[in-house]
């Protein structure tokens, strides 16, 4: 079929077969094209956090110290506290929590001035009572459920984690705890290793 002739606002004589439908000009691809780039870069600095949104970790709150300081490719041992703050009055967990890595250690021993650990993991999640000090594997955790202190300015707590590899300490943390009266939090973190 032959288009029908006309002419366009600049005079110029034409059809219906030329008319630009279905033709992209120039300026049309630039345009699509500056929108595909835009929309690749907002996808790329989406993407992340659209993964977290799909497959969500357990949430921090912040207080990662031991881990944050010791997390470094230089240094091999590394102490997760997951909660910034522990009350014996918290019914989430049953004391506070401390998880220690080290690739290189067998063991890890914990040990505390003041209070006693828990062991709490599947398949039962019962709450089993140790002592002042208690050993563990890399990777797991143990809760520390401190002595509690009607005196704020009391001394502080301490926590050590020493990590052992064939029966030789090849490192330690001391955590420091501090007390207010109704929260304990760390105060400080220091790390040694053994050659």
């Amino acid at each position: 079929m032959i288009g029908n002739d006309f002419e366009d606002a600049d005079g110029q004589m034409g059809s219906d077969n030329n008319r630009g439908i279905g033709k992209m000009t120039k300026q049309k691809k630039l345009i699509i094209g500056i929108l595909a780039v835009v929309l690749i870069c907002a996808l790329g600095l989406l993407a992340p956090s659209l993964f977290s949104f799909m497959n969500p970790q357990p949430e921090s709150t912040g207080a990662n110290e031991a881990a944050e300081i010791f997390g470094s490719a230089n240094v091999f041992l590394s102490i997760e506290i997951p909660v910034s703050r522990y009350s014996p009055l918290m019914s989430s967990v049953p004391g506070m929590p401390f998880r220690a890595i080290c690739t290189d250690a067998d063991e890890i021993r914990f040990a505390t001035d003041a209070g006693e650990f828990l062991s709490w993991a599947a398949p039962d999640y019962k709450v089993q009572h140790q002592t002042a000090e208690y050993t563990i594997a890399p990777g797991d955790t143990v809760y520390l459920l401190p002595e509690s202190s009607a005196n704020p300015s009391a001394a502080p707590r301490t926590v050590t984690a020493s990590a052992f590899a064939d029966g030789r300490e090849i490192g330690r943390a001391v955590i420091v705890l501090g007390y207010d009266g109704e929260y304990y939090t760390v105060q400080n973190i220091s790390v040694s290793y053994f050659g």
